[in-house]
């Protein structure tokens, strides 16, 4: 086709594959700025996060900061992005391996976690199969062993039946090396499992494409 067709006629003549990152964010954008087009705009806030994967945990400021971007389009980028990492889920959720028992598995149940740039911790509970019964957010933000109480890491736990849980964090920087405060956190969740009756299978950091075991006590490639 010789003539240039903008987003919208490329995606319902060509199909949605056919248009590139920039293409499909314009389309979400509607319109440019006074001095830039829609296109050059959707280039320019894909320059400021470097990727659409780091775009997932934009918050509307950040994006309400690059020129061109008001309130509504940064709205709309939001919300669309939060529609994607939760279908997301959703995909992972149905498609978990019924057992849990390496911390490959474990890694891509909680793959998600890859893309958000603060620390969350995650509690994932098991039966006496290691079979899954159910996932809790415990915390968001930096890991901070006074931020992490044993009763809710272990309250899910109690009320699942569960026998054993995963405790599961990521490391923004991609590099799952444990820093003192993820070994504290970790001997700390043991010996309340203990007194409980709840074992602390395994605590597990996502890096990217790697992860570390407290179990296993060593990097593991994820993929």
């Amino acid at each position: 086709m010789n003539r240039e067709i903008g987003p919208r006629e490329k995606l319902l003549e060509d199909g949605k594959d056919s248009l590139s990152d920039e293409e499909l964010l314009a389309i979400l954008l509607r319109t440019g700025s006074k001095n830039c087009d829609v296109i050059q705009l959707s280039k320019n806030v894909l320059e400021e996060f470097g990727s659409l994967p780091k775009m997932f945990s934009a918050e509307v400021a950040e994006l309400e900061n690059i020129k061109g971007i008001g309130k509504a389009k940064a709205l709309t980028i939001v919300a669309a992005l939060e529609i994607a990492y939760r279908a997301y889920r959703e995909i992972i959720k149905r498609d978990r391996e019924k057992k849990m028992n390496n911390p490959v598995s474990v890694y891509k149940f909680c793959s998600d976690m890859i893309l958000l740039k603060y620390e969350m911790v995650r509690a994932i509970y098991l039966n006496t199969k290691l079979e899954y019964l159910g996932y809790a957010n415990i915390s968001k933000g930096t890991l901070d062993g006074s931020l992490i109480h044993p009763r809710e890491v272990f309250r899910n736990a109690i009320l699942k039946n569960s026998s054993s849980l995963i405790l599961v964090h990521n490391h923004p920087s991609g590099n799952p090396a444990p820093s003192k405060d993820d070994e504290n956190i970790t001997e700390r969740m043991t010996n309340a499992g203990k007194v409980i009756g709840i074992n602390l299978l395994d605590h597990i950091i996502i890096g990217k494409g790697n992860l570390y075991s407290f179990k296993a006590c060593r990097i593991i490639k994820a993929n």
